[in-house]
């Protein structure tokens, strides 16, 4: 096997850089990867622990600091391969967009080969910022355009809905219990789904590929990736949830334009980087209908082949809790 790249993860004691880590340090036993740095402003945080037990020594804890330059300097020298899970919020390190902004400009001065930047949402090109405005999605759009222009291969990983988390209050389609009650958006389009699991898998493919192909031909993926572990329209999963579960599940279904004026009036008070009732509009508007234009064939194949966690697994699931907290 071809040398594997040194590969950085930013945002490592996050949920979705978390998800990465324990599948980026499987790549490290097994050699795909060259080494492991994680950059982190927690060095000390509990959630490392998986990376500070490590049998290899060719994994790194780097404490960063992005008041400092030179601590993102030195973390960076040597590596290929830039992954950030960023959280979208504030610190007390820095704003968001000027955190990401300092990372981009360490990178270039280090050389770095690829990026991966902290998307790990919804394909935010087109339709989607058309219809909800999202500051935070021009700002994640303006800064994709600049690492490409700046000389980075850059490889944006749009995995729609985390599955995991998505069933639940917040986005109006609960299953804290056999019987429940769901808002569905109408009209009736497929919503994607990406298992946490299944976050890794993904985008070491599409780096690994990217790394090892010859400097000479074209890209073989392309920067930007729509992926998904299932694929299935609101009322199948809550078809599913009452197969599984053995309760029912009550539907009120709201369309387009009740959606968008129930996000109208809360947007001004959204934090930055919330999206909140968006979501359900976009949902409505086709805007996780991964069934076009979709990366997961050009990932999941070949050495890099693996089986995507599916709805009905998650489910099946989450009725054993239900049922043994019952």
């Amino acid at each position: 096997m071809a040398k594997g790249p040194v590969l950085a993860l930013v945002g490592a004691t996050g949920l979705v850089g978390s998800a990465l880590l324990s599948f980026f340090l499987d790549a490290v036993s097994d050699s795909r990867l060259s080494s492991l740095r994680i950059l982190t402003t927690s060095h000390a945080s509990p959630k490392l622990a998986s990376a500070r037990s490590h049998p290899s020594d060719r994994v790194e804890i780097r404490e960063i600091h992005y008041s400092d330059p030179s601590s993102l300097d030195a973390a960076l020298a040597g590596v290929d391969v830039l992954v950030s899970a960023m959280g979208a919020q504030s610190s007390p390190e820095g704003t968001y967009e000027s955190n990401k902004h300092l990372l981009l400009d360490a990178a270039v001065r280090a050389g770095v080969r690829i990026y991966v930047p902290s998307e790990w949402g919804t394909d935010h090109n087109g339709a989607n910022q058309d219809a909800v405005q999202s500051p935070m999605f021009a700002n994640k759009q303006a800064h994709h355009a600049e690492a490409h222009q700046r000389g980075l291969q850059v490889l944006a990983v749009y995995n729609a809905l985390i599955l995991e988390i998505s069933f639940s209050d917040w986005l109006g389609i609960p299953t804290g219990a056999s019987s429940t009650e769901w808002t569905v958006p109408r009209p009736e389009h497929p919503v994607a789904f990406t298992s946490l699991r299944d976050l890794g898998p993904f985008t070491l493919s599409a780096v690994l590929q990217t790394w090892h192909a010859p400097s000479s031909s074209a890209a073989p993926i392309p920067s930007r990736l729509r992926i998904y572990s299932d694929l299935l329209t609101l009322d199948k999963a809550a078809d599913l949830w009452e197969e599984i579960a053995g309760g029912t599940v009550k539907r009120n279904y709201v369309d387009s334009d009740g959606l968008k004026k129930r996000y109208e009036e809360i947007k001004p008070t959204l934090p930055p980087g919330m999206l909140g009732p968006a979501i359900p509009l976009m949902i409505s508007l086709g805007g996780f209908d991964y069934s076009q234009d979709c990366a997961n064939s050009l990932l999941n194949t070949g050495e890099y082949a693996f089986e995507p966690r599916t709805v009905c697994d998650f489910l099946a699931e989450r009725a054993r809790e239900v049922k043994q907290a019952a």
